[in-house]
């Protein structure tokens, strides 16, 4: 609970200086059409609301598991990038805000950012890709977030650590376990 708490404020906190520019840049642009102001504005109440879907919607994406010596902070592949890249899409920057702020919450451990990816394709091109997506996240975290760079540590596992499996207990393909199983994850250490 303590943590859910900790990215519902930090999401707040990141979404309300996400959403900042964008406004007074609205109302600069209003001054100069010499337009009123309040036209720009929304009830409190809609902002509010607004505010609390977002910040339900990124605390639905990041998922957290906490043990005596370990939190895992579990972000899904499909959120932080289009497929087969390895570039943090602009959508991605709430649920990567959310984990920072668990990240700066505990300091004192080492940090692994794990890439994962699915069974399709060959480990030539998913070992590869898990790493570049692993490299991806902490080139974030320490560029947007300010986290020490040497505190974070990456590695690659392509398909080779499974959330859950990628097949029906019949054989055939599911697309909801490869789904699960391209993620990115931060282990951090108590």
């Amino acid at each position: 609970m303590k943590i859910a708490g900790l990215l519902a404020r930090e999401t707040l906190a990141t979404t309300l200086v996400w959403l900042a520019p964008p406004l007074t840049a609205a109302k600069a642009s209003s001054r100069d059409l010499h337009l009123p102001t309040r036209s720009l504005t929304m009830p409190s109440q809609e902002i509010s609301t607004s505010l609390r879907d977002i910040r339900m919607s990124v605390i639905d994406t990041v998922a957290v598991r906490e043990t005596p010596a370990e939190i895992h902070v579990e972000l899904p592949a499909d959120i932080l990038f289009d497929f087969d890249k390895a570039v943090i899409r602009e959508a991605a920057q709430p649920a990567l805000a959310s984990a920072a702020a668990i990240l700066r919450a505990h300091t004192a451990g080492s940090v692994e950012i794990h890439g994962h990816a699915d069974a399709k394709g060959s480990d030539a091109h998913n070992l590869p890709l898990s790493l570049k997506r692993a490299e991806a996240v902490r080139r974030w975290l320490t560029d947007r977030e300010g986290l020490r760079v040497d505190h974070l540590k990456t590695a690659g596992f392509g398909s080779r650590r499974p959330a859950v499996p990628n097949f029906k207990p019949d054989g055939s393909d599911d697309p909801n376990g490869r789904q699960r199983n391209r993620r990115v994850e931060i282990i951090i250490e108590k």
